[in-house]
C-alpha cells in the first residue's frame, strides 16, 4: 500500500491504482486501502468507480472522513451535488482542519447557485490552510458572482501571491477589474494575463485580445481610453452647469462606466459642492469601483447636507459591510430605521449584518419585523429561512423555506435554487 501512496503523490495515479488492486487482494478489510483507492481513481477521473471504492472504505470504517472526503469529491464531479454536501460535511464534522472537505463543499454551493454559502466555505477552508490558491481564486469568482467586486480582486490577489503565473486567475483578475469600471488596471492585467497565458489557451486569450482593443491605446474611434477619461470629460464639463454634469454622471453610472460617472460627480461637486445628491451619486460610483473607503466618505458628506437621507444611510452602510465593518453597518440601519421604522430594505439590510456578526437571534427579529409589514416581501422571507437553518430549527426553517418558494419572484434564481436544495436536504428521503 505504502508504495501506492507514493506513486498516487508522485503524480502518478494509474500506477498507483495497480499497485491500491494488488494490496486489496492482501488487505481486503483495509479502509485506508480503499480510501487510497478511491482517491486514485477521482483522480483518473472514473468517479463511479471511486464512489464506489470509497463506499467499501466507509463500510469497514464509517468515521475515516477521508473516505466521505473521496466520495463527496466523486459525487461533486458527476453533478450529484446535495449527495456531495451530505458526504463533506461529514468529513468535515470528522476532520475538522480537513480543508479540502470546506474547498470542495464551497464547490457544491457554488453548482447549485448558492454564491454566499460558497464564500462562507471557501474563507473557512482558507482559515484552515491559506496558501490554497484554488480556494482564494474560487472565492474570488463567487465574490464577483454576488457583485462585491472589490472583495473579488482582493481575493485573486491572494491567489496570485501564491501563483503569480497562473493564467486563469490573471485572466479573472482582470475581468473583474474590467466590470468594475477600473479600466488603466484592467489594460495591465490583461497584459499580464496574455504574458503568462499558454497558445491554446483560446477563448480567453480572445476575450483578452477584444478588451485590450478597446481599452488599450490604438483602440478604435469612439472607443473612450481608460487612461484619458477624466480629462475628456473635464474638457466637456467646462460648457455644462452641475446639474447637466451630475446627469451626465447618472447616465455613466446607468451604462456601467463607473470612472466615467465618477468623473462627472466630481465635476458637477467642482461646480456646486452643496448637492447631498452629487455626493451621493460620488459615494455610489467608489463603491461600484470598489473603493470602499473613499466611497464612505462622500456618504458622509452626503449626510452632512441631508442627514434624513435614508438612502444615503444603506449605501453607507452596504459599504461598510463590504469592509467587514458591520457593527457599524447595524448603526447606520438603525439611524435609517429612526427615520423611516417602516423601511423595509432597512430592516433587510440591518438583518444581514447582524446575521454577519452571528447575531441569529436579533437577525431573525429584523426579517420576522420586516415579515410583519410585509408578508410578500421574498428576501426578507428567504432570509428568515436560512437564519432558522442554521440554529437547527429544521421543522421551522422548512416551513420558512416554502413560504418564500411560493412567493418568489423569478429573479430571485439564485435563492431559489438554495431554497428548494435546503428543503429536500432538510425534509431527508
Amino acid at each position: 500500500m505504502s508504495r501506492g501512496v507514493e506513486a498516487l503523490q508522485a503524480g502518478h495515479a494509474k500506477d498507483a491504482l495497480g499497485l491500491f488492486d494488488q494490496a486489496a487482494l492482501v488487505e481486503p478489510e483495509n479502509a485506508l486501502l480503499w480510501t487510497s483507492r478511491a482517491s486514485a481513481l477521482n483522480a483518473l477521473e472514473r468517479f463511479d468507480e471511486a464512489m464506489a471504492s470509497a463506499a467499501r472504505a466507509l463500510g469497514r470504517d464509517p468515521h475515516l472522513g477521508r473516505a466521505w472526503l473521496e466520495k463527496g469529491l466523486a459525487l461533486n464531479q458527476l453533478k450529484r451535488h446535495l449527495e456531495a454536501l451530505q458526504c463533506l460535511d461529514h468529513a468535515a464534522d470528522l476532520e475538522p482542519t480537513l480543508d479540502l472537505a470546506w474547498h470542495l463543499k464551497g464547490n457544491a454551493f457554488s453548482a447549485l447557485g448558492d454564491e454566499k454559502e460558497a464564500v462562507d466555505c471557501y474563507t473557512r477552508a482558507l482559515e484552515l490552510n491559506p496558501r490554497r490558491a484554488d480556494a482564494w481564486h474560487s472565492r474570488g469568482i463567487c465574490l464577483r458572482k454576488l457583485g462585491r467586486l472589490a472583495e473579488a480582486v482582493a481575493s485573486f490577489d491572494k491567489a496570485l501571491a501564491i501563483s503569480s503565473t497562473n493564467a486563469a486567475i490573471l485572466f479573472s483578475r482582470a475581468g473583474v477589474l474590467d466590470q468594475a469600471g477600473r479600466l488603466s488596471e484592467a489594460v495591465q492585467a490583461y497584459r499580464a494575463y496574455l504574458d503568462a497565458a499558454p497558445p491554446d489557451d483560446g477563448s480567453r486569450r480572445g476575450l483578452a485580445e477584444e478588451r485590450l482593443r478597446a481599452l488599450a491605446p490604438g483602440a478604435p474611434a469612439g472607443v473612450a481610453q481608460a487612461e484619458d477619461v477624466s480629462p475628456a470629460i473635464a474638457a466637456e464639463a467646462a460648457a455644462l452647469t452641475a446639474a447637466e454634469c451630475e446627469k451626465r454622471g447618472a447616465q455613466s453610472f446607468g451604462r456601467r462606466q463607473f470612472d466615467e460617472a465618477l468623473a462627472w460627480y466630481e465635476q458637477a461637486l467642482a461646480k456646486d459642492p452643496a448637492s447631498p445628491t452629487r455626493w451621493a451619486g460620488k459615494g455610489e460610483s467608489l463603491r461600484a469601483l470598489g473603493r470602499h473607503e473613499e466611497a464612505l466618505g462622500a456618504y458622509d458628506e452626503a449626510l452632512a447636507r441631508d442627514p434624513r437621507d435614508v438612502t444615503s444611510w444603506l449605501n453607507k452602510a452596504a459599504a461598510l459591510d463590504s469592509l467587514a465593518r458591520h457593527e457599524e453597518s447595524v448603526a447606520c440601519c438603525d439611524r435609517a430605521l429612526d427615520i423611516e421604522p417602516n423601511h423595509l430594505p432597512a430592516l433587510n439590510a440591518g438583518g444581514l449584518a447582524l446575521l454577519a456578526l452571528g447575531r441569529l437571534e436579533p437577525a431573525l427579529r429584523a426579517f420576522d419585523q420586516a415579515l410583519v409589514i410585509d408578508p410578500l416581501f421574498a428576501l426578507a422571507r428567504f432570509n428568515k429561512a436560512s437564519v432558522e437553518d442554521r440554529l437547527g430549527r429544521p421543522a421551522d426553517a422548512v416551513r420558512s423555506f416554502q413560504q418564500f418558494l411560493a412567493v418568489a419572484p423569478p429573479a430571485l434564481a439564485n435563492q431559489i435554487q438554495h431554497a428548494r436544495a435546503r428543503e429536500q436536504s432538510l425534509k431527508g428521503p
